[in-house]
C-alpha cells in the first residue's frame, strides 16, 4: 500500500469518526485544529486505524499520533513491520 492510499484511507477514518470534511483534512490536521478531537475520540481513532489497516498500536504510537501526518507515518510505519 502507498502513501497515497494510506492518507486517503485515514482521511475517511477522520471523517467517519469526526466528521471532519476530507477536503480540510491536512498535515496540521490535529486536536488543537479540531473541537470535537477529545480523549474518546482520539481512542476511536485509535480503534478505527487498527481495524481499517490490521495492526495494533503501542501505548507510545497513540500517544505521538496526534496530527494526520503522524496518523500516516506511523500506520505506514506499522505495515512496514508486517511484511
Amino acid at each position: 500500500m502507498n502513501r497515497k492510499d494510506i492518507e486517503q484511507r485515514v482521511r475517511n477514518i477522520l471523517f467517519s469518526v469526526l466528521g471532519i470534511e476530507i477536503h480540510k483534512i491536512n498535515t496540521n490536521t490535529s486536536p488543537d485544529t479540531v473541537d470535537n478531537w477529545d480523549s474518546i475520540n482520539h481512542l476511536n481513532l485509535m480503534i478505527a486505524m487498527e481495524e481499517e489497516f490490521d495492526v495494533e498500536f503501542s501505548q507510545e504510537n497513540i500517544l505521538k499520533m496526534i496530527t494526520f501526518e503522524e496518523m500516516c507515518t506511523t500506520v505506514e510505519d506499522k505495515l512496514v513491520e508486517k511484511d
